[in-house]
């Protein structure tokens, strides 16, 4: 059985209702707005496990969180009206955590917080989506300054939803609107409220992306055929097409829909005349019909096949993007850089080291020859010159040392399986593969990058102390000749 939560003007959940009609599907339609009218019976049996039932049906194979609307309450006293008001959404949020039911089409705590658009631009973001500069603010002047920031080209648009009633029987519709100059000049004398304000993207088309599960249906709209609606398509009638979209959009939108938590998603881009796809937002149950009458994809079906099969609802489990791969390329090239610097200072330290030890064998000889001229005993001149060997040994063993770093291997056998690039199916095996190698590849240049770290510390350290030797006893003898002279 298959539990529909909706409201009596639905023509959405109509259509799909006359699919399951034809499919011979049982279901039961729960109209929220007319829950004081209709013979429903909705109660909580306190024997078992406190499940709620809808007409003593207990048990659900699947809910279809369409739309939830309020009914119409006759009651003049508006505090009165409120308070039922209340009472009737809060009694529709317990009845939705009370349901036993084995998969939502989607859950409603999820739908509700994916009403947020500050979070699916956060995650849409991170999930490696263009877009567009973001302001939300009821601040004069900040308006004024991303205004400017954005080449005076500006959109606004309400944060949760451009719906609002004007009178008992007529209701309006807050459309998308560019903000110009004039606006701005008459900013100071309104009263402005949070809205967001975006940077407006030129479009080629705009695309409604409509995610079913793992299914993708793509339409395009040539928003920019009629003045009326270049900067909101909604404004006019306009016929959709069936669009291709790259399999890592199609990707990042089933990801963006999977993070959300949810098993619907109806996702609006903008495809610029640069070939670029910008996310703008996501509505968790959208509207789709006109979609699939226009292009003739088949929504529907894809949702009766998701509310029927035996397969739970999936959850979300991080995906492996473009986005994952940039970050893992950067990390990549920043242990590349990290390489050449320290071989860099590896060879510097071997040069000046090798000129300094050339330097301090030259004067061996004239050192040995004026020690043995002078007053020094036999045990002190081979003591004397036994030093200034050790440490021209010491320079030597950090030339040696710093020298092994240079020669330490670098090669990482590594390989991505050839197979996954042999079929568009398999992109994201290549993606796995990809990123299992460019993660392997790190651990091993990080490993020997830190090696060579270490040798680099080790042989500045032998280099140091033997150049201490011979500093020391150079003093020493200069002190001792001068002194004597």
């Amino acid at each position: 059985m298959i539990l529909i939560i909706t409201y009596q003007k639905d023509y959405t959940a109509d259509f799909v209702v006359n699919k399951l009609n034809e499919k011979k599907i049982p279901y039961f339609r729960l109209n929220c707005d007319n829950i004081l009218k209709e013979a429903v019976k909705i109660s909580i049996d306190t024997q078992a496990a406190l499940d709620a039932k809808i007409n003593e049906i207990d048990y659900f194979d699947a809910v279809w969180f369409r739309r939830v609307s309020l009914p119409d309450i006759e009651i003049e006293n508006l505090d009165d009206a409120a308070y039922i008001y209340s009472e009737i959404e809060f009694f529709y949020k317990n009845l939705w955590v009370s349901l036993n039911a084995k998969k939502w089409l989607s859950l409603p705590k999820n739908v509700y917080e994916t009403e947020n658009k500050i979070l699916q631009l956060k995650i849409a973001r991170a999930l490696g989506f263009t877009i567009p500069k973001t302001l939300i603010t009821s601040d004069k002047e900040s308006i004024k300054d991303f205004f400017l920031e954005c080449n005076n080209k500006i959109i606004v648009k309400p944060i949760y939803s451009g719906e609002y009633v004007k009178t008992e029987s007529l209701s309006g519709q807050i459309f998308t609107s560019l903000i110009t100059e004039n606006d701005l000049e008459s900013l100071d004398d309104s009263l402005p409220f949070p809205s967001i304000y975006q940077e407006y993207i030129d479009k080629d088309r705009e695309i409604r992306v409509t995610v079913v599960g793992n299914d993708v249906f793509a339409a395009s709209v040539d928003s920019q055929s009629t003045e009326k609606t270049k900067i909101d398509w909604r404004k006019e009638p306009l016929k959709f097409k069936k669009f291709k979209l790259p399999e890592d959009i199609s990707q990042k939108c089933i990801n963006l829909v999977k993070q959300l938590g949810l098993n619907f998603g109806a996702i609006d881009l903008i495809y610029t005349p640069n070939k670029e796809y910008v996310f703008l937002e996501i509505n968790p149950n959208g509207q789709w019909v006109w979609i699939e009458t226009d292009t003739q994809q088949p929504i529907a079906d894809a949702i009766i096949q998701f509310l029927t099969m035996d397969k739970p609802d999936y959850t979300y489990t991080p995906g492996l993007t473009e986005k994952h791969l940039e970050t893992l390329t950067e990390v990549d090239a920043n242990e590349n850089n990290r390489e050449q610097i320290l071989e860099s200072k590896i060879g510097l330290l071997i040069n000046n080291s090798g000129i300094i030890l050339a330097v301090i064998t030259f004067f061996i000889p004239l050192l040995y020859q004026n020690l043995s001229n002078s007053d020094y005993s036999c045990i002190i001149r081979y003591a004397i010159v036994g030093l200034f060997i050790t440490g021209i040994l010491l320079i030597i063993i950090g030339i040696i040392i710093a020298a092994k770093g240079l020669n330490s291997s670098r090669f990482n056998y590594l390989r991505i399986d050839a197979r996954s690039l042999l079929e568009d199916e398999n992109l994201e095996q290549f993606m796995v593969d990809k990123t299992c190698f460019i993660t392997r590849q790190i651990e091993h240049n990080t490993k020997v990058n830190n090696q060579k770290a270490t040798i680099l510390i080790n042989a500045q350290k032998f280099i140091k102390i033997g150049l201490c030797f011979i500093v020391a006893l150079s003093v020493f003898i200069s002190i001792v000749w001068l002194i004597k002279g």
